[in-house]
């Protein structure tokens, strides 16, 4: 018998996904999120040029660039990153069209995105912080 009057933790149930839509949509949903920016920051090269032979593309290279730098900066998956350009699109930018998850995810891979460095030098993201800190080791070379 236990000498504390505590109760043993219960295991937790076995979660499993059985409606996918609905489970894609809320992780969609997670990067819904409210503020204004300027129309020319998502209009600037709004023509998607066509490279290549084939399908043209459908969303410029700024477009995507912009998409990739939010979820940098607020450091979201792609799908919460599309969530939140949706959200954009419904505040202000009703016939922008917003690229799927996949398209930043395959568009990604052969575009340059170069982020601005703060004037200060500081990081712009903490990445190799959370990495040291969970393995309990210093970051610093």
């Amino acid at each position: 018998m236990r000498k504390d009057k505590r109760k043993s933790r219960e295991p937790k149930g076995v979660y499993r996904v059985r409606i996918w839509s609905e489970y894609n949509a809320g992780l969609i949903a997670r990067g819904s999120l409210t503020m204004w920016i300027d129309e020319s920051t998502f209009m600037s090269g709004s023509e998607a040029r066509a490279v290549k032979r084939g399908r043209p593309q459908v969303y410029s290279d700024a477009m995507i660039q912009a998409v990739l730098t939010l979820k940098h900066v607020y450091d979201l998956t792609l799908r919460a990153s599309q969530g939140f350009v949706q959200s954009l699109r419904e505040l202000a930018f009703a016939d922008l069209p917003v690229p799927n998850y996949t398209t930043l995810s395959r568009r990604a891979q052969e575009l340059q995105v170069t982020l601005p460095e703060m004037s200060s030098g500081a990081p712009m993201s903490n990445a190799g912080q959370r990495k040291g800190h969970a393995q309990r080791r210093s970051t610093a070379a």
